[in-house]
């Protein structure tokens, strides 16, 4: 019994890399527009972990940062100062958020 199930789960297990393997192999470099999407969707998933209100944000606008394929950059200011966000996102899509300024006073005004 012990060796049926080891096989199975072999099998499974290469099953799954194989998998893995063919759908890394298959990935297509994302553009300017897909970049975008995959952007704001990162800014409205940071805004629910972080419970800010992205709304408040002008943006996106796209910069230069790096060595990064695409960048985004949302702004927010007001008498107390102002919070900036920038998204990067990789040639495949991968996305990296980034802030800089008190996004806790921005907590109370969602």
């Amino acid at each position: 019994m012990r060796s049926t199930f080891c096989k199975i789960a072999g099998a499974a297990l290469i099953l799954g890399m194989i998998i893995w393997i063919v759908s890394y192999l298959n990935r297509r470099p994302v553009d300017e527009r897909e970049a975008e999407a995959i952007a704001r969707a990162q800014v409205y998933r940071s805004g629910q972990q972080l419970r800010f209100d992205p709304a408040l944000f002008e943006g996106p606008e796209p910069i230069k940062v790096g060595g990064a394929r695409y960048a985004f950059l949302w702004r927010y200011a007001d008498q107390y100062g102002k919070v900036q966000i920038v998204v990067s996102v990789d040639k495949y899509g991968g996305s990296e958020f980034a802030f800089d300024g008190d996004l806790e006073r921005l907590r109370a005004r969602r």
